[in-house]
């Protein structure tokens, strides 16, 4: 109740300045759209303009865009598919099973799906994230390297292998993993190998998983 009435308290003393946050906000969102058959024409706010690939529609985009990924195979000649800077929402529109980021890795290759830094509150769901290979003992994060808090929601992670720790995810800093699939990740550091599906560098976490020899689908949060 305290909470209900400082709010209202706000609304009445500020209401204009409530309402120039708030229309401000939604003037800048944008739908950016990533399609491999688009023309490549900024702003990619239709399909037919759509960028042809995941960091070209990244380049530009502000806090609170929308990158909206259509079906297909989706690679990259640079050492990461889609390197995330600020608090966009990157999501597939028909899910992981024809959403895939396939980082085509191997041997010592330094190649990664997504690299997640910069400003926390990205939020990436529906995509199949693969093909992370790099031997290097020293290598860490395979598909996701995430340094600030970020959300990855609704995502396949699948044959991803790394040198170093947290195959499929390496997380340095609070985030939230939820209802992802964890497929023959490995992770081979010293022999022994920490986290094929995730690795955690931070003090506190709280994991609920199910586990089965095929798969792991798990929910975790970190504070």
């Amino acid at each position: 109740m305290m909470k209900k009435h400082s709010f209202t308290a706000v609304l009445l003393y500020f209401p204009c300045i409530i309402f120039f946050l708030g229309f401000s906000h939604l003037m800048h969102a944008a739908t950016r759209h990533v399609w491999s058959g688009g023309n490549n024409t900024s702003p990619y706010d239709t399909w037919e303009k759509a960028a042809q690939t995941i960091q070209t529609a990244l380049t530009g985009a502000s806090a609170g865009d929308i990158i909206l990924v259509t079906n297909g195979t989706y690679t990259s000649a640079s050492t990461v598919i889609a390197q995330i800077t600020n608090a966009v929402i990157m999501r597939s529109v028909n899910g992981p099973s024809v959403t895939i980021m396939d980082a085509q890795g191997g041997g010592s290759t330094d190649r990664r799906c997504i690299i997640i830094s910069g400003t926390a509150g990205a939020v990436i769901s529906g995509f199949k994230l693969k093909g992370a290979n790099n031997s290097a003992w020293s290598y860490n994060g395979g598909a996701i390297y995430m340094s600030v808090a970020a959300t990855i929601t609704n995502c396949v992670f699948e044959n991803n292998r790394v040198g170093g720790r947290g195959a499929a995810i390496y997380m340095i800093s609070a985030g939230l993993v939820t209802d992802c699939v964890f497929t023959n990740n490995r992770a081979t550091e010293w022999n022994y190998g920490y986290g094929g599906a995730a690795y955690m560098a931070v003090s506190y976490t709280h994991l609920r998983a199910h586990e089965t020899p095929e798969h792991l689908v798990c929910r975790l949060l970190l504070e």
